[in-house]
Formats: C-alpha cells, structure tokens, sequence
C-alpha cells in the first residue's frame, strides 16, 4: 500500500478547511437575507434587492418629467426635458451612462410632450403632436416620418401591415365640416406616408378617440353628422371607413361609445347611457349586450379583459354597484361582488391571467381587489386605509408577472407599491419623498429585467426611477419571505 507524502496529506487539509470555510461564508450571507427580508416585511417594505434607485438627475435645474415610457428592443425609450433641448427622445438601460438622449428635437402638442408611442415592423413610431417621428434606437435612425402638420394628430395605432393616424383641426370654435378628419396610413416609410383625405360625414374638432384593432381592422369612436359620436371602422381606406351602427338614432349626441376592449375576436365597450355594448363589426352583429343600468341612475367605469373573462365596474342604484363578470353572453354576465355606498370598481388591470382593481368604501376607503372570475376567488387583497380620506391606488401596471401601482397608507404618502396578490406580498417598495408627502409614482413600466417609472422628490424634482428586478438573489429565494416563486421573476 502507498502512502501519499506529508507535502499531499498538507494539501489535503488545506482544501477541506477552505470547503468548510466557502460553506460557513454562504451560509452566513443567506442567513443575513433571510434576516433583512425578515426585518423588511415587518417593516411592510420590500427587502433590500428590490429597493428603487433614481437612474439619472436629466434636468437637474428642474423637472424632466419623463412620459410614455415605452420597451423597444430591450432598452426603455421615453419623452423627456433636458433644460436645454426642451422635450427629447431618451433611452436608457438603467444607468446613469446608458441614460442617452436620442433626439433633442422639441415635441410640439398640448402638453409639450410626446403623445404616444408605437412599435411598427422593426421601428419605434411616436406623435410629437403635429409630426410622426420614427426611430431604430440611434440618433441617425431618428427621423420624421411626415412633416410638420399644422392640424393636430390623433390615435396613432398599429396594425400588421400599416400605421394609422388622423388628424383635426382643434382650432374651430365651433363643428368643422368643411375641414373634418382626415386619415393617414404609412407602411412605416416617408414615402409610403399618404393622406387619404377627409372622412365624409365626420366632423373636425371631435377627436377620433379609442383606437384599438381586431385583426387587421380599426375601431374607433368618432363624431358624425346627424348621428352624433358612435363606432367606426376601418381597413385603412376611405371606402373601408364607415360608421359601424347608429346606436342611438335620433340623438344628435349619439351614443358615445368607450372603453373600447378586444375579448379574442369581439369587441365590448359601454355606450348609449352607461349599457354594455358587444360588436363582430356589422351592424346586425352590434347589439346590447346587458343592462347594467336599468333604471338610468349609475354607471359603467371600466372594461378589462383577464384571462377568458371580461371585467365590467359599474352598476345601478337600484340594483347595486360592483364588479360583473361576462363571458360573452347576456345570462353569463353576472355581478360577482356587490358593495355599498356607490363602491365602484376602478383601475381595473389584468396581471397574467387575475384581475386587479381598486374600491372605495365606507369601510375600505382604499382598498385593493383582486379577482380570478369567480364569487369565492373575488377578494380584498389589502386595506390602506380605514376612517374619512381614503384614497384609491392609483397608476396600477402589469409588469413582470406582479402589480406595481402608487398609494398612500396614510403615514408615507403616495409612494410605489408591489403586489403578488396576496396581503404578505403587497409590499411598499420605498419611500421616495420621506414623510407624509408623496413622490406620486406613474407610468410604470418593464425593459429588460428592470422596471422603470417617474416619480418626484424635493432634491431632484421629477425624474426617471428604476428597480432592478433581476437583482434577486435566485439561489436565496426558498429563504426570502414575499418575492414569488421563480416563475414570477424576469420574463
């Protein structure tokens, strides 16, 4: 038998003091998170790897108000004011040196500020206003896609193959039929840009509002001659562009159709005095669905469609407010939940399949909900406030598999908040203006593995925040209270 030499048997001992020592370390470190995640929620705080930073101070003179938050090939893209080149196109990936300006060209608009922003074939599209601009991410890739309108633009929408947007002339002071809305379409090129014209019958100064698309058509609400703002489509010429159906003939008013939603291949949306209204896109296919108002004395808030489901919020003094859930039909829409004094569900927001949403009560004044489509799965998820004042959450986005939205507990001020939707896992992420005043936290929004919103403080006033998602020690998650299984992680 040979025996190994003093030099290895030294070698030996070495090696398994150091494996003791690596063991003694990991332990260590995953005893101390489990510790900080321990001592953070009963703080009612989100442990320390989710806290959020500010990215970058973009106007340190004031306000750079970042707006329209938008992920494009993996970076964030958003609206905002340097000081020195007034309202720019931004990226950033979440630092402060990858926090770029893109564009310094000034947006035009009402606010000053970029209107919205789409994706389109391999290009990000976005209104200043008066002017479509597109961009590949680089300053040499952004440019306008038309030039500078003297008539405001409206809903710019993507379907597969064009861009779609129209224009109206905000400056009558009263109906303009001569000079009425125009549409546009665009295969995403200057040169295939064109002005189809005027839409016969359709007034100018009413916007055309509540764009969405099925497939490869448009729907919008838009006003008409006569019949007042009802439903519209398009194909994206004038000869496919019509008036779906007069809901409410004779009322010059119309029947003001909104919250236009897409539940699969059907389109909802409430009209004509606060009904539930369903669409295959035909006149004859257009019909009234439920009548969630009886008695004229109520209302419907919001339309949400979560996981199979549409979510309805509304209701009728005589028959009571709440939350109703349709599957389509007039005896599958049903109320799930009834509350009391004019509770009404708001901010409805589907987060993978589950529905999220707000009520004010008398004894819940900010209270969040959530609900899967059944009565028993219809719950309060957390209370932020009892007693006179409540407020609602507000802000309420989808990012990541969780909810982030803005709230006030009563003690922090509107600040951000996550959910996984239970009560332990509705946590306040930080408290970004200390105190009773509020950072108010909005456009929420994700980009590779970050999540990124504004939010205000007296030091650098409002600016772009993040938090790293990512950050998450995934090899510690068994012993982290209220972070979600992995699954709930980056997407």
């Amino acid at each position: 038998m040979i025996r190994p030499s003093f030099p290895r048997y030294l070698t030996m001992i070495i090696c398994v003091f150091c494996a003791i020592c690596l063991v003694v370390a990991v332990i260590a470190v995953m005893r101390g998170d489990t510790a900080n995640a321990l001592a953070s929620q009963k703080k009612g705080l989100a442990q320390g790897p989710q806290e959020p930073f500010m990215v970058k101070d973009i106007n340190p003179s004031g306000d750079s108000d970042p707006q329209v938050l938008t992920n494009f090939d993996n970076e964030l893209f958003f609206a905002a004011a340097d000081g020195d080149y007034g309202v720019g196109l931004w990226q950033s990936d979440g630092t402060i040196t990858g926090t770029t300006l893109i564009s310094g060209v000034v947006a035009g608009g009402w606010s000053g500020a970029y209107q919205g922003m789409v994706q389109f074939k391999d290009r990000l599209y976005f209104d200043s206003g008066h002017r479509i601009w597109m961009s590949d991410g680089t300053p040499q890739g952004t440019q306008p896609l038309t030039p500078q309108l003297t008539r405001e633009i409206e809903g710019l929408i993507a379907t597969r193959d064009r861009l779609t947007f129209f224009t109206t002339e905000r400056g009558c002071t009263s109906i303009c039929w001569d000079n009425g809305l125009e549409m546009w379409v665009s295969d995403g090129s200057i040169n295939g840009t064109v002005n189809l014209g005027m839409i016969s019958g359709v007034a100018s100064g009413f916007s055309a509002h509540n764009l969405v698309r099925i497939d490869n058509i448009i729907y919008f609400s838009a006003y008409a001659a006569d019949q007042g703002v009802e439903l519209w489509r398009s194909d994206g010429t004038l000869a496919g562009t019509y008036m779906v159906k007069d809901i409410a003939p004779g009322y010059n008013l119309g029947s003001d159709p909104f919250e236009l939603t897409v539940v699969y291949s059907s389109l909802f949306f409430g009209a004509n005095l606060h009904e539930l209204w369903k669409s295959d896109g035909t006149m004859t296919g257009t019909v009234h669905l439920k009548d969630i108002v009886p008695s004229g004395y109520g209302e419907i808030t919001e339309l949400e469609k979560s996981g199979k489901n549409l979510f309805v919020g509304g209701g009728d003094v005589g028959i009571g407010f709440g939350i109703w859930v349709s599957d389509g039909t007039e005896d599958g829409t049903v109320m799930l939940r009834q509350y009391d004094d004019w509770g009404i569900p708001y901010h409805l927001k589907d987060v993978d399949g589950t529905l999220f949403f707000t009520v004010n009560t008398s004894g819940h004044l900010a209270g969040l909900w959530k609900s899967d489509g059944t009565v028993d799965g219809t719950v309060m998820i957390k209370d932020f406030l009892t007693g006179v004042g409540g407020s609602n959450p507000l802000e309420l986005r989808a990012v990541a598999g969780k909810l982030y939205f803005s709230a006030d507990d009563g003690v922090h001020g509107f600040e951000p908040w996550v959910s996984d939707g239970t009560e332990a896992g509705t946590l306040l992420l930080a408290d970004i203006e200390p105190g009773a005043e509020s950072s108010n936290p909005a456009d929420f929004s994700y980009s590779n593995g970050k999540m990124f919103f504004s939010a205000w403080d007296q030091v650098h006033g409002r600016e772009l925040w993040g938090l790293d998602i990512q950050l998450i020690p995934r090899s510690f998650l068994p012993y982290i209270i209220a972070v979600g299984n992995d699954s709930d992680q980056q997407q």
